[in-house]
């Protein structure tokens, strides 16, 4: 029984000591407010390494900017020679469908070659219908795609 006294009166000095560690102070200590309210500027120092990377990441985006879409993929292989493979797929595609663009894509381990640049999958479906017969095993898959150049309409009178 002396040692459950002993146990517990230890438990709760402890639980009582650690409330008080553990506890906050609702005063405001007024040299630090007033220390904060001077602060006006933040300086930093930035290693011109990474100015000139963000730059180039600014001015490729700003050349080459993609959103979400689809595009329709018709090759993917690995092994000697896919990427040979994956080059010839595409010039072949591209030789019957000179207005769609075709790309070549490493996905570990694949080359692949992915073609069009759907913004929504009604248009890549479309599109698989006729692709489907020249290339059977063709399907549609979610990538960043190249934006289309936008066509404006004339008025009809």
């Amino acid at each position: 029984m002396n040692s459950f006294v002993r146990r517990f009166s230890i438990l709760t000095l402890l639980a009582g000591s650690s409330a008080s560690v553990l506890g906050q102070s609702t005063t405001l200590n007024s040299s630090y407010s007033d220390s904060a309210e001077s602060i006006r500027e933040v300086r930093y120092n930035e290693s011109s390494t990474i100015t000139r990377l963000m730059d180039s990441y600014a001015e490729y985006h700003k050349k080459h900017p993609q959103i979400d879409g689809y595009r329709i993929e018709i090759f993917s292989s690995s092994g000697a020679n896919s990427k040979l493979k994956a080059r010839n797929t595409r010039l072949k595609f591209q030789s019957s469908h000179d207005s769609i663009p075709a790309y070549v894509v490493w996905e570990y381990p694949n080359f692949e070659v992915r073609v069009g640049d759907y913004r929504t999958k009604l248009e890549a479906e479309a599109a698989l219908e006729e692709i489907i017969q020249e290339f059977p095993f063709a399907f549609i898959t979610k990538d960043k795609i190249e934006l289309p150049a936008l066509v404006a309409k004339k008025p009809e009178e």
